[in-house]
């Protein structure tokens, strides 16, 4: 029996992948990274970060969405430690 680590296992691919492998009397983990909104370089400019600082540049105020939409930011960095600190029990 070995240890394996899968990524995507919440997915129909992955989900059959890991149940074939439990079959076969492996150790499964799945950890599950939910990415909501990621930001860095290269961000598309029509995106919300890079219009905040295109509007605060010029002094004017952005257009924003409805005061009751939230939404989490994770900067892209963050993300890939985050990936990198997955790892088996």
């Amino acid at each position: 029996m070995k240890r394996v680590i899968l990524t995507g296992g919440t997915g129909f691919v992955g989900a059959n992948r890991a149940r074939r492998l439990l079959r076969d009397g492996h150790e499964v983990h799945l950890p599950t990274l939910r990415l909501d909104s990621v930001f860095g370089p290269y961000e598309d400019p029509g995106r919300l970060l890079p219009t905040l600082i295109k509007h605060g540049l010029k002094g004017t105020l952005p257009p924003l969405a409805a005061p009751d939409v939230a939404r989490d930011f994770v900067y892209v960095a963050d993300v890939v430690e985050a990936f990198f600190s997955v790892r088996m029990p």
